[in-house]
């Protein structure tokens, strides 16, 4: 079964110089691939040990890091203002709309411009609400990063790794690796200053306010996030009715952005294939499947923006895998 995942990621290889796959059916690896070197030039071979930036896959982190801090923390339905005052919208928006992207606030804003993270910070702070039903909105898991520190009075990535990584004992997943690592390189960015970007966050926004958001920054391995995928499809990140909360459907049934929405995970989505579960993609070609209904659990990272972001669209690989997935067990 190795051998034909890996053939399916070759398949595909012309949309990224990284690729690595892991699927677990009922606790156990049914199939593991790697693939390519970790960049086009000067590459070195793609291991299981390779970090790849996860981009909005840490979006899944910091929801599990809201969830288990609990109600007591961070009650979902109290206005953002209770914790994050200098909000302009923070009355009128909840962590709730935060996780389900339905607060109004914008998908990005432009911060990289500006010359220092006060400046970006306050700018972040005074970003006007739209009137739109749902929207994608990576500044709205960023002031959810924010909330959370200023509700626990820890920093995001110092949360992240007590309330998951540690739990877990994963060794290589988190906020700014150690340089020592072997990465999958992203975009090519010489206006930005950056080069060929490897080992730095790849998302502009997270990068400019110093390489932790809660909308990217995390980096890990395939074989670390099919753990933390698994911990989430068998309760020991969260209790039964948390689990419940996180992935049941939090959409109107008139708001249709062509897939559900629990609590910051994506449901049933066209990602998925014929697979019924929750899960997200990142940006720079990563996603997580997880699948109560099968048993089932999908690692896929690539890094299809490199050298840049118009490179490929991994969208058919993710469901040429799920679909292969779904046949196998």
């Amino acid at each position: 079964m190795d051998t034909e995942l890996r053939r399916i990621l070759l398949a595909h290889s012309g949309g990224y110089s990284a690729a690595a796959a892991v699927v677990v059916h009922r606790g156990e690896t049914v199939a593991s691939a790697v693939t390519g070197q970790t960049a086009f030039s000067h590459g070195f071979p793609v291991t299981p040990a390779t970090l790849f930036d996860l981009a909005s896959l840490t979006k899944m982190f910091v929801t599990v890091a809201a969830l288990r801090v609990g109600p007591s923390t961070v009650d979902l339905d109290e206005p953002v203002a209770r914790w994050l005052p200098s909000l302009k919208a923070g009355e009128q928006i909840t962590p709730r709309q935060l996780l389900t992207h339905t607060s109004g606030l914008p998908p990005v804003i432009d911060l990289v411009s500006l010359p220092d993270k006060e400046s970006r910070l306050a700018a972040l702070f005074d970003t006007p609400l739209s009137t739109a039903p749902f929207d994608y909105s990576c500044v709205g898991f960023i002031v959810l990063g924010l909330l959370l520190e200023r509700a626990t009075g820890t920093g995001l990535a110092s949360l992240v790794h007590e309330e998951v990584i540690a739990p877990l004992g994963l060794c290589s997943t988190g906020y700014l690796p150690d340089e020592a690592h072997a990465f999958a390189a992203t975009e090519y960015q010489p206006t930005l200053g950056r080069g060929l970007v490897s080992g730095i966050v790849h998302d502009e926004t997270a990068w400019s306010l110093g390489g932790v958001a809660g909308n990217a920054g995390i980096f890990g391995t395939v074989g670390e996030l099919a753990r933390f995928g698994e911990a989430l499809r068998d309760g020991e990140l969260l209790p039964e009715n948390v689990m419940a909360e996180m992935t049941r459907d939090q959409l109107p049934a008139h708001v249709d952005p062509g897939f559900r929405h629990g609590l910051g995970v994506r449901l049933n989505a066209p990602f998925m294939g014929p697979l019924k579960g929750f899960g997200h993609t990142g940006f720079t070609g990563t996603s997580l499947l997880v699948s109560e209904e099968h048993e089932l659990t999908i690692a896929l990272l690539t890094n299809r923006v490199h050298p840049h972001r118009d490179l490929s669209d991994v969208s058919q690989l993710r469901i040429d895998v799920a679909e292969w997935a779904s046949r196998c067990v």
